[in-house]
């Protein structure tokens, strides 16, 4: 990282932009994972945060849907870990442009974490309550019985 200063904050806790990548990010982890509760919670939140329904459509679509650099390479990051266990050297090049190592360390930590929680929550067959219907996934994504 040649000790450069980046601008981008992965922590959600830190600013504004952060929380709206760390949003995304963890979103498509649960997307990919296929938790809705996972996928509806975050969805809440975006949408209280003011994320319109084409950054909705966004994550639920991924990477291949064109978009902000940056945004394609967290998206692609957390595609990455699911499918292979391993952030692409491309995608980790991508990265490198805007964070420090510290955080595209944080993005992997972050996915795996909320991979770990998607996994406990479709495990335990948690359900969405009915104050969370408005935030289910779409019908294509939803499992079938």
């Amino acid at each position: 990282m040649s000790g450069r200063n980046n601008t981008r904050k992965i922590d959600a806790g830190l600013d504004e932009e952060a929380a709206r990548w760390g949003e995304r990010l963890l979103t498509r982890i649960g997307v990919m994972c296929r938790s809705e509760c996972e996928h509806a919670v975050h969805l809440r939140l975006r949408r209280q945060a003011g994320f319109t329904d084409a950054d909705v459509e966004r994550v639920i679509n991924g990477p291949r849907t064109p978009g902000d650099p940056f945004e394609t390479a967290l998206l692609q990051a957390a595609d990455d870990l699911f499918e292979s266990d391993v952030v692409s050297p491309a995608t980790w090049a991508t990265l490198s442009k805007s964070l420090n190592a510290q955080q595209m360390i944080d993005v992997v930590i972050s996915v795996g974490g909320y991979r770990s929680g998607s996994m406990l929550i479709n495990s335990a067959g948690v359900q969405l309550d009915a104050n969370m219907a408005d935030f289910r996934f779409p019908p294509e994504l939803r499992a079938t019985p």
